[in-house]
């Protein structure tokens, strides 16, 4: 990741990490590889962004890129996570969930490139898995899931709504867990897809669509978050999980609780016998 963060282009250094891109036809594997290349590298990139906050200074990935699918304690064992922040006091404060949906679903039969539908219910299958185990054992857990989709796939509803919007309608009921006390465990805090050009290195830019909100039936969504927009969502929401936050009447106030303060040797590389996706 580059010193100086670049908060217009954020994905430009991923997709660069995640060269090179296949085809649209190109084998299932060469797909898989590339996707996996491409999560690394924004998983590295959401850890950069949040370090812009003083309470995240000890998230992982570290600026090194040591600390990826780190893992920690869930219902029933340990769970790889691709962003996670712990402290010593508060257990897991929180975690993201990395998914990329960059090519269209492909048929070798007809040769042909269709919609983006195929693998949204088993992203939020493995959704629903990860926020269960998780939440179980950490209740106070912060969690977001960043779902990243080519921006093409908002603009291919020509008889029905587009694959973004049945992104956004799948995903919906995965999201909007409000309290530690909700006993709804297989709910994220918050779930966000972010539209973007993958064909295109050279762009970088990437919008950000809360699925709790109405999607255009086709079309790109008018009201989007930017990624330091995002952020600050995610801040808030892990201070006022962890009352950091106090309104007054005359202001807010922050404590003095440090969700940075754990050492380098608190973040360990991944567990081998952590279960992953």
């Amino acid at each position: 990741m580059t010193v100086d963060f670049d908060w217009d282009h954020p994905l430009l250094v991923p997709l660069a990490q995640a060269r090179p891109r296949p085809s649209d036809s190109a084998p299932a594997a060469d797909k898989k590889n590339y996707a996996e290349r491409l999560s690394r590298g924004l998983a590295e990139m959401l850890a950069e962004a949040l370090r812009s906050k003083s309470g995240f200074r000890s998230i992982t990935p570290t600026k090194d890129g040591k600390g990826h699918e780190a893992s920690t304690r869930g219902d029933g064992g340990r769970k790889k996570l691709d962003v996670r922040l712990l402290n010593e006091e508060l257990g897991l404060v929180f975690s993201a969930s990395v998914k990329t949906y960059s090519f269209p679903d492909y048929s070798p039969k007809s040769g042909k490139a269709g919609r983006y539908q195929k693998n949204v219910l088993r992203n939020d299958m493995e959704l629903r898995a990860e926020a269960d185990v998780i939440h179980r054992r950490q209740p106070y857990a912060v969690m977001v899931a960043l779902f990243f989709m080519n921006k093409g796939a908002a603009s291919d509803g020509t008889t029905k709504h587009s694959s973004f919007a049945h992104a956004v309608f799948t995903l919906r009921k995965r999201a909007g867990r409000s309290s530690a006390l909700d006993q709804r465990f297989d709910r994220f805090e918050k779930v966000f897809i972010g539209l973007f050009e993958p064909s295109d290195e050279s762009d970088g830019t990437v919008s950000f669509f809360d699925v709790e909100n109405k999607p255009p039936r086709d079309g790109l969504p008018r009201h989007v978050l930017s990624l330091s927009e995002v952020v600050d969502t995610i801040d808030s929401l892990v201070k006022e999980r962890n009352e950091l936050v106090f309104e007054y009447d005359d202001g807010d106030e922050t404590s003095e609780i440090d969700l940075g303060a754990m050492t380098m040797g608190d973040i360990a590389d991944p567990d081998p016998d952590a279960d992953g996706d």
